[in-house]
């Protein structure tokens, strides 16, 4: 039981890593695109990848 629930735990953190990675990938191709559209400046780009690096 005690392995079944340590075998849990970890195969769930993994895939709770996997996913915020991906977020952030999406989060920083959703920035990029406005910054090449010019609907973000180029320090605003800089201070939301910052952030997003972050988390």
């Amino acid at each position: 039981m005690l392995t079944a629930l340590l075998g849990f735990f970890l195969f769930g953190s993994r895939r709770a890593d996997k996913t915020r990675t991906a977020d952030r990938e999406d989060s920083l191709g959703i920035i990029k695109m406005r910054l090449a559209r010019g609907e973000l400046s180029q320090e605003d780009y800089q201070e939301i990848k910052k952030v997003l690096e972050q988390a």
